[in-house]
């Protein structure tokens, strides 16, 4: 191989400048304080940065939807105090008004106040975030939950579909609450479709003297013993008797009772099954031939609990005021007991939302925490060592240089001298 000063010089520089590069992309990595400047410089470790920052960049999605959620929830809250706080109120003027030592006209001030208050209820069901969104209208934030109907009475306009926030990429959970989910119907007390139970206990056979006859109606034993000229109708009367006199001492409710023949029905008007049970003792040396049957005629069904809309039991209860209705009005107390129970159960929940929220919002930031010393771990650089092999490079290169200058200068003349 022919070494000529040409290619003496082209392998100089070429070294040269391959450890000027060398040189250069080290300071860059100085000056930029990270192991990888451009993704060429190392893909696999390029992937598992752009990994770690996505996964970072998720986090702080997170936090940020958590913590307009938190928002929601404080105003959400705010309007559900104040709910609570009218309902209360409306709960003592109701005391006042069922009190029987009260005018007509006394009632009907309280009425008055009482719709002020369901105003204020109003308002406070129609309230709206920051955004000008109302937050008990479900999906329909552009639309005024409560409005008044034709018969005068707030109903509902929203819809109830449910929205979902992420907590995390594997959890979510509902957020929102609609109109009927903080101001739900109430129960009246009352039952609706009730079905009542009917047994009819036949009398079969020939009654006689000292014949003894007993019915048995939820565990409870009656019992009559025949009489010379008793009929299957005397008998089932004096048992009726017995069982009425039951009745009115409290022992059973919701029991009718009547006889026809040779036939006792009895009727479950609550819809609630009975136990019924009927025997017979013969009289001494007598005929074997009556006997008592118990047949359900219809099965009962007590129905189920009817309910009443939050504002439409509210609007009963000042029209019953106005009325003087006093005993309905003493009823009514239970729905406002149950609106205040929604009420402090809503605020539980608001609060128990709340805590968990602020929980996760903790958990993702130590996860936050973790993903961002993994990140710092791999592209941040290694000063002391990345200014020490930078500096022995600047050396390198530069007993390069001195070298090359010194060698570049000597002829085959020098040689021959």
């Amino acid at each position: 191989m022919t070494i000529s000063t040409s290619l003496f010089f082209s392998r100089g520089v070429d070294l040269m400048s391959k450890s000027q590069t060398d040189l250069a992309k080290l300071q860059e990595k100085v000056a930029s304080g990270k192991e990888l400047v451009r993704p060429s410089d190392g893909v696999d470790l390029a992937l598992n940065i752009s990994r770690l920052k996505s996964s970072i960049a998720k986090l702080d999605s997170y936090k940020d939807s958590l913590n307009a959620v938190n928002d929601r929830l404080r105003i959400e809250e705010s309007y559900m105090t104040g709910t609570s706080d009218v309902l209360r109120q409306i709960k003592t003027l109701t005391i006042q008004g069922a009190n029987a030592s009260l005018s007509l006209s006394d009632k009907n001030v309280i009425a008055t106040q009482i719709d002020e208050l369901i105003n204020e209820l109003v308002n406070q069901a129609n309230g709206a975030d920051v955004n000008g969104n109302f937050l008990f209208a479900g999906t329909r934030v552009a639309t005024r939950p409560y409005q008044l109907d034709d018969s005068g009475i707030f109903r509902y306009q929203g819809d109830q579909v449910n929205t979902s926030v992420d907590f995390s990429s594997t959890r979510q959970t509902v957020i929102g609450r609609s109109g009927p989910d903080v101001f739900r119907s109430v129960f009246t007390g009352e039952m609706l479709n009730v079905v009542p139970g009917i047994y009819d206990v036949e009398l079969t056979g020939a009654v006689e003297a000292g014949d003894v006859f007993r019915v048995s109606l939820d565990g409870v034993t009656y019992q009559y013993t025949a009489e010379s000229g008793d009929s299957a109708e005397t008998v089932l009367e004096a048992i009726q008797t017995e069982i009425e006199t039951a009745i009115a001492a409290g022992t059973h409710e919701s029991i009718t009772l009547s006889v026809v023949d040779n036939t006792l029905t009895i009727t479950a008007d609550d819809g609630y099954e009975r136990r019924i049970i009927g025997t017979t003792i013969n009289a001494f040396d007598g005929v074997e031939s009556q006997g008592l049957t118990v047949t359900e005629t219809q099965t009962p069904d007590p129905g189920r609990p009817e309910k009443i809309e939050f504002f439409q039991s509210l609007q009963e209860l000042t029209d019953l005021l106005r009325i003087g209705d006093q005993q309905s009005v003493q009823s009514k107390l239970d729905e406002v007991d149950q609106m205040i129970d929604q009420a402090t159960l809503g605020l539980a929940g608001i609060g128990v939302e709340m805590s968990t929220i602020d929980a996760q919002i903790a958990i993702n930031e130590d996860l936050k925490l973790g993903l961002q010393m993994a990140l710092s771990g791999k592209e941040d650089l290694d000063y002391a060592a990345a200014i020490t092999k930078m500096q022995a490079q600047m050396l390198s290169l530069e007993a390069a240089q001195s070298s090359f200058a010194k060698i570049s200068q000597l002829t085959l003349f020098d040689y021959i001298r």
